[in-house]
């Protein structure tokens, strides 16, 4: 009978070190398999890329009636241009009157079918881009936001 005690004292105090000692294993298992993967990642290329802006020049808004609707359709927007370089915003600026004439003549030549999708929208502003670049001197438009795009 004291034998059976002994060894049940035994086992009872082995059980205890067995899940303290089987938690490490995971604890350590999990760890290294964590930090194995972020290098595998790193290794590969993977590179986490942050999204930062440029310097932006906010527009005024922009009513425009649409080509080939006879003034019974428009477009009402507002454009952010991100530009290359802090001086173009100033330049920007000083050529306001080129920028909106430019900005209206390129949203005026615009049709209904042109708003319609998300590829109309993107040649618009590839359009806008390329005619506002042709006014700047110190830089260039680097990409163009519309902040607010309604057309009826």
């Amino acid at each position: 009978m004291e034998s059976n005690v002994k060894e049940n004292q035994s086992k009872s105090r082995i059980r205890p070190i067995y899940f303290i000692i089987m938690g490490l294993v995971l604890i350590v298992a999990f760890t290294s398999a964590f930090l194995l993967g972020k290098n595998l990642n790193n290794a590969k290329g993977y590179t986490e890329e942050v999204f930062t802006l440029g310097p932006v020049y906010s527009t005024s808004e922009f009513t425009v009636n649409l080509a080939e609707t006879n003034g019974m359709r428009y477009l009402k927007t507002q454009l952010s241009l991100e530009v290359d370089k802090k001086k173009v915003l100033k330049e920007l600026g000083d050529k306001l009157p080129a920028l909106e004439d430019t900005i209206i003549t390129v949203l005026s030549k615009q049709r209904v079918s042109d708003l319609d999708n998300v590829d109309g929208k993107e040649n618009i502003k590839k359009e806008l881009q390329k005619n506002i670049n042709k006014i700047l001197v110190n830089g260039e438009v680097i990409n163009i936001y519309f902040n607010h795009f309604v057309w009826q």
